[in-house]
């Protein structure tokens, strides 16, 4: 864990306050009806991907890394170039530190592949098939008598659920108390805007919400606005149906936040 920790750069949102905070919102979930539904070994997979998900994180999108020919998009052959190289700082500081040597051959490959899927879809790419897949899988595990859902443990794959949840864990910063929703609505701009000041400079296309030079008072607002609205209330609703007693609370704040 220091190993990891140490490897979270100063960066204005990804760095290493962001991935206690997503190991927080990941605990929550945990002891808010998730732990009830999973195996042991899926808890302690759940929190180790909370905590290594963005390590090493350079304070710039996919999107820049591949448009700027970067190392690490040849790496990575361009595809979720910066969770891929995540992901292997985690299997790579696991396997150094030997933290898996005491699980069964069989349950050390299943937590890695866990890990793997949960790790690579908190890429934002994956997020309007992982919402897909999570609903279907929620109405095919709803008993149609009861209406009840299934344990997650009962689910085939289990990486779907768990995943999401992670995924909502990544992005729950609207639904905590204003003032840490605003502190974090100010980081992850600022870093935005960094990313935009080299685009600029390298004489790339700047989005235009990473733009400094167009941005406004109500600027940060109006962003935040729109990924609440579009990707953050609909995920934690939809999060309700695995998770209740965890998320109405969540969804009172953001009301609020809104």
């Amino acid at each position: 864990l220091s190993q990891i920790e140490a490897q979270y750069k100063d960066n204005d949102y990804h760095n290493h306050v962001h991935a206690t905070d997503v190991t927080q919102a990941m605990a929550y979930f945990l002891d808010h009806g998730l732990k009830a539904q999973i195996e042991p070994k899926h808890v302690f997979t759940c929190l180790i991907a909370a905590v290594v998900h963005d390590v090493g994180h350079p304070g710039v999108n996919n999107h820049f890394l591949v448009d700027s020919q970067s190392e690490e998009s040849t790496r990575w052959n361009g595809v979720s170039v910066n969770e891929n190289g995540h992901l292997f700082r985690a299997l790579t500081g696991m396997r150094n530190h030997r933290v898996l040597d005491d699980f069964p051959p069989k349950e050390r490959a299943e937590i890695c592949k866990l890990m793997q899927k949960m790790v690579l879809h908190t890429d934002m790419e994956f997020h309007g098939d992982l919402v897909a897949r999570v609903a279907s899988d929620v109405e095919s595990n709803t008993d149609a008598m009861t209406h009840l859902v299934k344990p997650l443990r009962e689910w085939n794959p289990i990486w779907v659920p768990l995943a999401f949840t992670l995924h909502c864990a990544d992005i729950s910063n609207p639904a905590r108390p204003y003032h840490l929703a605003l502190a974090w609505a100010e980081d992850v701009t600022g870093e935005f805007y960094k990313q935009g000041d080299r685009q600029r400079e390298l004489l790339m296309d700047v989005p235009e919400f990473m733009d400094r030079t167009i941005a406004g008072p109500a600027t940060t607002q109006s962003n935040q606005l729109g990924f609440i609205r579009f990707v953050a209330k609909p995920s934690f609703e939809l999060l309700a149906a695995i998770i209740p007693d965890a998320i109405d609370p969540l969804l009172e704040l953001i009301d609020v936040n809104i």
